[in-house]
């Protein structure tokens, strides 16, 4: 492990999935490679370029806690450990700057592009283009619902097949929307769906993929904001700890058992619970309700 490159450990960090998710575990690895994912959660941070209407309002640096660590508008930094770059994407106006191309050039020429977040439903045309274009990017993050061209960007994104994580705030659940989402999550490489609400179509839908080829869903994560009833059939008594409790299941019905992987876990997380709080006082205050294949 020792004679393992230094860059190679934190580029296979990427290639796993997302550091925020791999590293905790990857740290406890003895020799280099667990140097390496230490010295993400102790050094990392992530880079984070603001664009409002187009235009350039300044770069912002995180830890890997999400910590503010500097707002730099001249970008003098160390740039040694930023070994993860943002870009947040918010229109306001009808009066769109142009690209600033140079810029962009420079971050694109980093190949750390690795998320993207729009603060907004509304995207030109020429950024969707622009966007759709940009070969290292593996997570995307929507706060509002889609419109026509937030739905074409995420289109042109999972139909390339690169994508590791899709966070919406606003899921609508519409019939494209829900199939779009369905094709993400059946691709390889896909590890992260979030979603700030659930809806009872999607999870049918959802179940009826894993019912019938539960390899597809193979190390999948899926979470939802606050308490989500999954109509699972409970296979096991729930493991309680402090701030979570999951379940093992049995399935939808008898036949999803017929695969020989194991079943998914359910995972309620209350960060709030207490040690001795009863399980229907620690449901009514879950903030994320998780779905785990495995």
């Amino acid at each position: 492990m020792n004679s393992i490159p230094t860059v190679f450990c934190e580029s296979a960090l990427f290639v796993l999935d997302s550091y925020l998710y791999v590293a905790p575990t990857v740290a406890l690895i003895s020799g280099k490679f667990g140097f390496c994912a230490n010295r993400l959660i102790q050094e990392g941070h992530i880079k984070n370029y603001d664009f409002v209407d187009g235009k350039h309002v300044g770069t912002v640096y995180f830890d890997y806690h999400d910590k503010l660590i500097k707002n730099d508008k001249s970008e003098k930094f160390n740039e040694k450990y930023a070994f993860q770059t943002s870009v947040f994407l918010r229109f306001r106006s009808e009066k769109i700057s142009d690209m600033n191309l140079n810029l962009f050039g420079r971050i694109l020429s980093t190949k750390n592009v690795l998320e993207l977040c729009l603060e907004t439903a509304y995207i030109p045309e020429s950024w969707v283009k622009f966007v759709s274009s940009w070969a290292n990017l593996k997570s995307v993050e929507f706060y509002e619902s889609f419109d026509d061209s937030g739905l074409t960007l995420l289109t042109n994104l999972v139909q390339k097949q690169q994508l590791h994580l899709c966070n919406l705030h606003q899921p609508t659940y519409e019939k494209q929307e829900m199939k779009l989402l369905m094709y993400f999550l059946t691709q390889e490489q896909a590890r992260f769906l979030t979603l700030r609400k659930s809806n009872q179509i999607f999870l049918k839908k959802l179940l009826k993929i894993w019912n019938y080829d539960s390899k597809k869903l193979n190390k999948k994560i899926i979470t939802f904001q606050g308490y989500v009833n999954i109509p699972l059939k409970l296979k096991m008594r729930p493991r309680v700890s402090k701030t979570r409790i999951e379940y093992d299941f049995e399935g939808v019905d008898k036949g999803c058992m017929k695969s020989k992987l194991r079943p998914p876990w359910l995972i309620y997380l209350n960060n709030k619970a207490t040690k001795d709080m009863e399980i229907e006082k620690f449901l009514e205050g879950v903030e994320e309700t998780q779905l785990r294949f495995r």
